[in-house]
């Protein structure tokens, strides 16, 4: 399939773009992204806790939370979820930080999302 330049450019429907028509950082697409879709955090918050309460362990990756997040969400929807794993950094942080039991459960590396969390917290 060839895609033309003028393709290659063109921002998909729910990308935002920034006011001077550059394209939106990874940190403004995941705040856009979250704010319009509250059940992503919603079932990793409850996967991650029921993770806790059912293994007893305290520490799970977030590509396997996330792989499980889009699992309930086809089901409880009918539809595949369109989860960017983008964002599964700035999901991590989120959980740990607005959560407390959670703290700690994810391994973080060095992320865009280390500058949302200052610029967020």
């Amino acid at each position: 399939m060839n895609i033309s330049s003028a393709d290659r450019t063109s921002p998909t429907p729910d990308v935002p773009r920034s006011t001077d028509e550059q394209p939106a950082t990874l940190a403004e697409r995941f705040e856009t992204y979250d704010e319009a879709h509250p059940e992503v955090y919603a079932t990793l918050k409850a996967l991650a806790f029921e993770w806790k309460r059912r293994t007893g362990r305290h520490r799970l990756g977030i590509a396997a939370l996330f792989e499980r997040a889009r699992w309930e969400l086809s089901l409880q929807t009918g539809e595949t979820p369109s989860l960017n794993n983008d964002y599964r950094s700035f999901y991590a942080r989120k959980l740990m930080r607005d959560e407390p039991a959670l703290e700690g459960m994810f391994e973080l590396r060095r992320s865009a999302a280390d500058a949302w969390m200052g610029d967020a917290a």
